[in-house]
């Protein structure tokens, strides 16, 4: 799991990059806080779109940095799980079976906080200060 630092600093960096109400749903492979593939979802995913766009990202990953590299989503609404959150799991997992690489941690980025599906662990603020 990346340092808590680095989930905090990525949902302030999310805070200050995305100013509209509505939005798409981004999806990020890299290091929170730090560097990055990314691209934006097109409207509504399935689990195949959604491993399609994941293996797009973890193609891209040099194999040396696989074990550094962690997923990240980021989206409207608030840090609590909802169903898209459980399809991303299965598809970046997917991902990196067919890749043949062991499947990396998921996290969720909102405008209030991070959650880390996998074990339900979350963190929101309220005024988040860098």
């Amino acid at each position: 799991m990346p340092p808590e630092a680095a989930l905090r600093r990525e949902v302030g960096l999310f805070r200050r990059g995305e100013h509209r109400r509505r939005f798409p749903v981004r999806l990020s492979l890299g290091e929170p806080a730090g560097s990055r593939s990314d691209l934006e979802v097109p409207g509504e995913i399935d689990p195949q779109l959604g491993t399609d766009l994941a293996l797009l990202l973890a193609e891209q990953a040099p194999d040396d940095s696989w074990r550094r590299l962690v997923w990240w989503i980021t989206r409207p609404g608030v840090p609590d799980l909802h169903e898209m959150d459980n399809l991303w799991v299965a598809a970046t997992s997917m991902a990196g079976g067919v890749l043949g690489r062991d499947p990396l941690p998921l996290y969720v980025i909102t405008r209030s906080g991070w959650l880390d599906p996998a074990t339900g662990a979350s963190r929101r603020w309220v005024r988040l200060r860098l």
